[in-house]
């Protein structure tokens, strides 16, 4: 299967395990995925946030406040959580606009619907369905920025 991310969500990846190993966290959890996203320069979701008012350094800041450390484990293995996983998921969901039946038939597949690569706005429309989690009550209550809002400026 040929790689279904644009770059800047496959570097978002690989900065959520720093994130998750520089703060001795032994998952990757949704504020590892947001806070990398923040720390990738390159990332259209960043940018996105940026253009709708959302002050980078201070949610970077306000995600880093709720880190407490923890053992690495053992094997050096840091897996996801099952939110950093449904997270994941919801990615591919809202690239391709799938429920999650259809996007199990596309793995199962090994094809996407698309040539289009799923881009890290949508691993943000993913992070902001998860309305409960403070990350996203945070970016609501301070700068306004939800998953409508945000699915206005991306379209």
């Amino acid at each position: 299967m040929e790689q279904p991310f644009a770059d800047d969500i496959n570097a978002i990846i690989r900065q959520s395990r720093e994130v998750a190993i520089r703060y001795e966290q032994y998952q990757i959890d949704l504020d590892h995925l947001m806070l990398a996203l923040t720390q990738v320069e390159e990332s259209s979701a960043r940018k996105l946030l940026v253009d709708l008012g959302c002050d980078i350094k201070a949610l970077a800041h306000l995600i880093e406040k709720t880190f407490t450390p923890f053992k690495e484990r053992k094997d050096g293995n840091i897996p996801l959580t099952r939110l950093a996983e449904s997270v994941l998921k919801g990615t591919f969901m809202e690239a391709y606009d799938l429920t999650e039946n259809e996007l199990f038939e596309v793995l199962q597949a090994q094809s996407r619907p698309t040539n289009r690569p799923v881009q890290s706005e949508h691993m943000l429309l993913s992070i902001l369905l998860v309305e409960d989690h403070p990350v996203v009550k945070n970016m609501k209550a301070h700068w306004g920025v939800d998953y409508q809002k945000v699915k206005d400026a991306f379209s």
